[in-house]
């Protein structure tokens, strides 16, 4: 099976990309290259903005909003240690299972179990959650977030009554995609957030290549109705999840 297949998923600072281009993996179907749209650095927390865990009421809530907010926990001892030693009595959730997968990754390396994680069943967003959340008493909740993450969750929490603390742990930087005007055609690019939309076009826009002629992958609604309302006439496949296996069996199905 010929072409390429882009993933986008962000990587930490730290975790560079080879110097002499893409890191290319070959497998039995497309070849990977991953480009990560983002480069993810961790976010120095204010002295108030620490310990304000200190202040959650019983029951207190923790969220995480992304996978990369769960994973941003490790680069946050003092929170982290905080975290550990009342983690037994915190209530636990995620926007997805992807990041409830990653928060309980975290939780493991913390108290050494895991604990339930509540997340939204099927294609889970922060939308979905705000429902999750609402059949449970309001409480106080923390939210792991990005430097300048959308207040969609922390309004709508607010709006049920509950008091919404927000830690951005972590910020995101921009990167271009990588050189693709030699790879081998077709050309697939799994899009897994919406903030990957605009920067994937423009990428390839400055490469001369005609971002009409990328076959999209994505597996959750609102990336494909923004991607269409950016590039009308866009081909996009669905996926179940946002990951490497799900993408590579829809583009064998489409061979």
């Amino acid at each position: 099976m010929a072409g390429t297949l882009v993933l986008l998923r962000p990587s930490w600072e730290g975790h560079e990309l080879s110097s002499n281009g893409p890191v290319l993996e070959g497998v039995a179907g497309p070849t990977l290259v991953r480009s990560p749209a983002h480069e993810l650095r961790v976010q120095p927390l204010e002295e108030a903005l620490a310990s304000s865990f200190e202040r959650l009421t019983k029951p207190g809530w923790v969220v995480a909003t992304s996978p990369a907010s769960a994973q941003a926990l490790r680069g946050q001892p003092r929170l982290l240690e905080a975290l550990g030693r009342r983690a037994q009595s915190i209530s636990w959730a995620a926007v997805g299972e992807a990041t409830a997968q990653a928060l309980r990754s975290v939780l493991v390396s913390m108290v050494g179990e895991v604990r339930d994680i509540l997340y939204p069943p099927g294609v889970g967003d922060a939308q979905a959650l705000l429902v999750e959340l609402g059949t449970q008493p309001p409480a106080a909740v923390a939210l792991l977030e990005s430097v300048g993450n959308r207040a969609a969750l922390a309004d709508g929490l607010t709006g049920l009554g509950w008091t919404v603390t927000r830690w951005a742990l972590y910020r995101r930087i921009p990167r271009p995609l990588v050189d693709l005007r030699a790879v081998q055609a077709p050309l697939w690019v799994l899009l897994s957030s919406s903030g990957q939309v605009r920067s994937a076009i423009d990428s390839l826009s400055a490469q001369g290549l005609r971002a009409l002629d990328v076959q999209w992958l994505t597996h959750h609604p609102a990336i494909a109705a923004l991607l269409l309302d950016q590039l009308p006439g866009a081909s996009i496949t669905m996926l179940a999840r946002p990951c490497e296996e799900a993408a590579l069996a829809a583009i064998k199905l489409q061979s």
